[in-house]
């Protein structure tokens, strides 16, 4: 998401700069593509694990801290009031939700993931839920692991692999 989060912006600033091209990019769309991104990063600075995620550090110098600043510059730039990062958020779309304590890096976080996923991206993490609390990562879901055929992978895209629950089958 962190990739389609910032090609959608540099989309938004060619059509700013170059209105011939004919984009229609909305920016509310882009800015929530930017408070989505603050949502699924956890306190260490990574994004979630949930579905496809790699779990790579974003923000300035891999920490959290970046995250909500980068997000308040974009919301500036595309012209959207000024407001904090949500501290819980939904994203009915998604099938997720976040908690968090506060922004601070030893915040305690937890993500409920309950998108159901079909195609080649698909983890089978329904259910799932994650906890970040007090530095550490306490519940994990492994996010990708690479396509090739490995024993690794075979094991990861099985629902044991991640931190599901399972709720009346």
């Amino acid at each position: 998401h962190y990739i389609v989060m910032n090609m959608a912006y540099r989309c938004w600033q060619l059509q700013t700069t170059m209105p011939d091209l004919g984009l229609r990019i909305d920016p509310e769309r882009v800015g929530s593509m930017f408070d989505y991104t603050a949502a699924v990063t956890e306190p260490d600075g990574r994004l979630t694990g949930i579905g496809d995620c790699t779990r790579d550090r974003i923000g300035v110098g891999g920490t959290l801290a970046g995250v909500p600043a980068r997000r308040e510059t974009a919301r500036e730039t595309l012209g959207l009031a000024a407001c904090p990062p949500a501290q819980t958020a939904f994203f009915p779309e998604a099938g997720q939700v976040f908690l968090r304590e506060s922004w601070a890096a030893d915040a305690v976080f937890v993500s409920f993931d309950a998108t159901r996923r079909e195609g080649y991206h698909w983890h089978p993490a329904c259910n799932g839920l994650q906890l970040h609390a007090f530095g550490n990562r306490i519940i994990a879901d492994p996010g990708r692991f690479g396509y090739a055929a490995s024993a690794n992978r075979a094991n990861a895209i099985t629902t044991r692999a991640h931190s599901t629950m399972n709720l009346n089958g």
